[in-house]
């Protein structure tokens, strides 16, 4: 069997999934469309896309183009005359003419268990809303985003300290193992798409800095679960004084309730116990604007921060 595809995507979520097709023997990848080179970073250097970076270690070829909904672009996939255009979080909307392309339908990798979280952020919401479990989804992908009918689900279970970093990396490794069977069993008629539950859908929105402000006044656990669901990036933000204070880690405690939302209560080795509107919560890494992540202790060393004081 000889299944050609085009590979879409850009992020280092996909490389997982690029590297179980490419060891596929039932699959061709024939291009690997991916977004151009960006500067990231302070000193805003040019950098390719990790799945650019990949496809050229395992010698596939590459196309960057402005928009993959351009003329040429368009002419490429068709000279290819692709089964399937797979698609791993790529960052750009694909036309119903892209779409429509391929022989066999379009197949989008989804880290949720669809219907719920739509959208472009659906790991650092699951743990942000406190799921238990979540999953990932491929789908034949459909005009409207996200709402494709289904292919195949798989679910894990999210543990009480995982941040979107460690489920970001296990979502990825897990979609990678159903992608090829996706492919090969909807090629073969094995797998029926069925169509999404509309009364279950919920959504993902793409993560903006209002939603990264810690409010105290919730309890420990939503707290905790913002701060985790936000790590490591964009990180959970406070303010302390006039700093802003980001907050990268933290433990739910025993500790009793007591003091006001945001204040300090004791810092120790472990951390800081901050009061919240239940019980108060032991943050144990943080970073004031300007200066590298520490412990509150490292930063009580240094008198940067003290008991008493109040985030807000």
């Amino acid at each position: 069997m000889n299944i050609k595809i085009v590979f879409v995507g850009t992020s280092d979520f996909g490389i997982p999934s690029l590297r179980a097709l490419k060891e596929s023997r039932d699959v061709d990848i024939k291009l690997v469309i991916t977004r151009e080179d960006k500067p990231k970073g302070r000193g805003l250097e040019i950098l390719p896309p990790p799945i650019k970076i990949e496809a050229g270690n395992l010698g596939i070829d590459i196309l960057q183009p402005p928009s993959i909904n351009d003329d040429e672009t368009i002419q490429r996939i068709k000279s290819i005359r692709p089964d399937y255009i797979v698609v791993v979080a790529y960052g750009e909307k694909l036309s119903t003419e892209v779409l429509s392309l391929p022989k066999k339908g379009s197949i989008n990798l989804h880290a949720s268990l669809l219907p719920e979280l739509r959208g472009a952020a659906p790991i650092n919401w699951a743990i942000i809303r406190g799921y238990k479990k979540t999953g990932v989804t491929t789908m034949l992908m459909s005009e409207k985003i996200d709402a494709g009918e289904i292919l195949l689900q798989c679910e894990t279970n999210i543990s009480a300290d995982e941040n979107a970093e460690m489920l970001h990396n296990r979502l990825s490794h897990i979609g990678a193992d159903i992608l090829p069977s996706t492919i090969i069993g909807h090629f073969k008629g094995r797998i029926k798409p069925r169509p999404q539950e509309i009364e279950r859908v919920s959504y993902a929105p793409k993560i903006l800095k209002e939603h990264c402000k810690i409010n105290w006044e919730e309890t420990d656990g939503i707290i905790h679960n913002l701060i985790r669901g936000l790590s490591p990036k964009p990180l959970a933000f406070t303010y302390l004084d006039d700093t802003l204070v980001k907050i990268v880690k933290s433990r739910l405690s025993d500790a009793e309730k007591s003091g006001e939302p945001g204040e300090i209560l004791n810092i120790t080795k472990e951390g800081a116990l901050v009061s919240t509107g239940a019980r108060p919560i032991l943050v144990t890494e943080l970073q004031i604007a300007g200066k590298r992540i520490m412990t509150p202790y490292q930063l009580l060393q240094g008198r940067q921060i003290k008991s008493g004081q109040r985030f807000y």
